[in-house]
């Protein structure tokens, strides 16, 4: 079995967004995965190993 989780990353919950022109200013922001994403991951990994399949990440960001 193949396994694909795709994961998002978001601005930490306790982030302070500030804006710069007509986007929030990245430079002073955290980022970490979303709550549902890490779930997504957690199982993927559960089936991996009680199948003996394969698991992939798919990571998509902004670039810097």
């Amino acid at each position: 079995m193949k396994i694909i989780v795709c994961i998002k990353q978001v601005p930490a919950k306790d982030a302070p967004l500030a804006i710069a022109g007509n986007w929030i200013k990245e430079s002073d922001i955290g980022f970490e995965m979303n709550e549902p994403d890490s779930y997504a991951l957690e199982e993927a990994l559960r089936l991996k190993e009680n199948t003996a399949g394969k698991s992939s990440l798919f990571r998509w960001a902004r670039n810097a």
